[in-house]
């Protein structure tokens, strides 16, 4: 979860302080965030962000603090873990198979994920399209809060009265929701606000009006 604390008001003045920063917070899973989809129009809910993670290496490890001053190269493309080599970054989500979202997101994969970090006083938006895949195998299962997973009727139906459902968990209506991110804005709220955008597959940065 995010931390408590402070919040960081020194100024990034280069990109790739700001890539560190992002890097950090995702490091920091699991973590609320906000998951946009298409519906009848725009449709959003808090969700629980439980993994991030770069092509082939596994879950993503917050970086060593860089050197005061340090640069990469320029041109030359950032990468997950400390590595320059790009590739993909993946987000992902777990839910119930029947919600709202499993249907639009299988309609329309459009997605964006919008995560707000107090100490760091940094916004992530995480734009992509997304895949789901419906079960769960014997271990996420096991590992699952299970009382999430199976409400009948399914989350979002009308209900004569409050408690006019219930709980049928079922590792069939477990949902996992994976966003490949085609790029990453970040917004520092800091002593001089910075904003920067990183698009896929190189993950090349520029600066944008905050």
């Amino acid at each position: 979860m995010a931390r408590a604390g402070p919040c960081d008001k020194r100024a990034m003045e280069t990109l790739d302080e700001i890539w560190a920063a992002a890097e950090a917070v995702l490091g920091a899973l699991p973590r609320v965030a906000v998951l946009g989809t298409v519906g009848d129009g725009p449709e959003m809910r808090v969700v629980m962000l439980r993994e991030a993670r770069g092509e082939a290496r596994g879950a993503w490890q917050p970086p060593e603090p860089p050197a005061p001053g340090g640069r990469l190269p320029p041109g030359s493309p950032r990468g997950f873990f400390g590595s320059k080599d790009g590739g993909a970054l993946e987000a992902v989500v777990h839910t119930d198979a029947a919600t709202a979202k499993v249907a639009e997101l299988k309609a329309d994969p459009r997605a964006a994920l919008l995560i707000w970090d107090e100490a760091a006083a940094l916004q992530l938006r995480l734009t992509g399209r997304a895949r789901v895949e419906t079960g769960a195998s014997a271990a996420d299962w096991a590992a699952a809060r299970q009382e999430n997973y199976g409400k009948q009727p399914a989350p979002g139906m009308v209900i004569a009265e409050g408690g006019a459902w219930e709980l049928r968990p079922a590792p069939e209506a477990f949902a996992t929701v994976t966003l490949d991110v085609a790029a990453l804005e970040v917004l520092h709220l800091g002593a001089a606000h910075r904003r920067a955008r990183f698009e896929a597959p190189g993950w090349g940065g520029a600066w944008l009006v905050p």
